[in-house]
């Protein structure tokens, strides 16, 4: 794990300490917008230039210290200037921006897309993959990023959908704020995590809720699907047991959250405190005998441990994720 702490090099000219991320964003299903204001602490900076992965973006605008900042912006790289006068022991960059129906990292799933028997959903993917099957870092889709698995802080997200849509994230819930047409949701996540382990899922959900000694766990699936949570996720409890006494670590995370959602044309994400899982995953008695939901549930389980707790320092790394996911599961 990377310490917060620990110097990076943004670039030939930027060092930093990344400390914290804040997003405060708004869900737009009819226009497939997301419109958003990011907030980035950086500690003991050093050089004059921060150099952001943010690709397809309109920039509305950027501050340092709450100040008007000098940037450039290519459509996949975002240069901010910073001033020799900010007192470089603490820089906070505030950056105003829409993104419109990305192409990966945010996933709108509406009705017409998916037909009309599906309520409408966000969700986010940070780890993508390509056609040569290396990994991509998606979520620079949707929210400024700097890349690497190793870049790690503490991240906020604050999300406004329409009344009746829950938003599940990182962490744990820090207050729900009802208005006159919409609902914001404040999560937060307090132990530094991967950034591309920062998540958002939004829509319509069946909910249910239980403690497993002193933690939080949740099971969202599509509304009308509640009789399938039962089946699907009975195993939680045994499989957080099993993997906190074989690795000798105990999960650390204040909630443990497990939702389901339409689209996802892979089996899960293991996206820090907050898994996202394909609906495929829920099934009836019958489908249950040849299928069982268990696997896919407790390798993206094990995940938590090897991936979230434990990252790997490069993408060529990423095996060691995946493999000690699949061998503590096995085990």
């Amino acid at each position: 794990m990377l310490s917060s702490d620990k110097k990076i090099k943004n670039s030939d000219k930027g060092i930093f300490k990344l400390k914290h991320i804040k997003i405060q964003g708004e869900i737009d299903y009819n226009s497939k917008t997301f419109n958003s204001l990011c907030t980035i602490v950086l500690d003991s900076v050093t050089g004059n230039n921060i150099k952001l992965e943010a690709v397809n973006f309109i920039i509305h605008f950027v501050r340092i210290n709450n100040s008007k900042a000098e940037y450039r912006y290519d459509g996949k790289y975002l240069f901010i200037n910073v001033p020799e006068e900010i007192n470089l022991s603490r820089v906070r960059i505030t950056i105003s921006y829409s993104v419109y129906d990305p192409p990966f990292g945010m996933y709108f799933i509406t009705e017409d897309r998916y037909g009309r028997d599906i309520k409408p959903q966000v969700w986010t993917l940070g780890e993508g993959q390509t056609d040569e099957y290396t990994v991509s870092e998606d979520n620079k889709y949707w929210f400024p990023y700097f890349p690497g698995p190793h870049m790690k802080c503490t991240s906020e997200t604050i999300i406004s959908v329409p009344k009746g849509h829950y938003v599940i994230s990182n962490g744990v819930l820090k207050g729900i704020t009802e208005m006159k047409e919409k609902t914001v949701y404040h999560w937060k996540m307090n132990l530094p995590h991967s950034l591309y382990l920062i998540s958002i899922v939004s829509g319509e959900f069946d909910i249910q809720e239980e403690y497993h000694r002193g933690t939080k766990l949740m099971y969202l699936v599509p509304k009308g699907l509640n009789k399938y949570i039962e089946r699907t996720f009975s195993v939680t409890k045994e499989l957080l047991d099993f993997y906190e006494k074989f690795t000798g670590c105990k999960y650390p995370y204040g909630k443990f959250s497990q939702t389901c959602v339409y689209g996802a044309t892979f089996g899960g994400m293991e996206n820090t405190s907050a898994n996202t899982l394909t609906v495929r995953t829920l099934h009836d008695e019958i489908a249950h005998l040849d299928f069982s939901s268990e696997e896919n549930v407790g390798h993206h389980i094990a995940h938590q441990w090897f991936g979230d707790i434990v990252t790997c320092k490069t993408w060529k790394d990423v095996w060691l994720n995946e493999g000690m996911a699949t061998f503590l599961y096995a085990s």
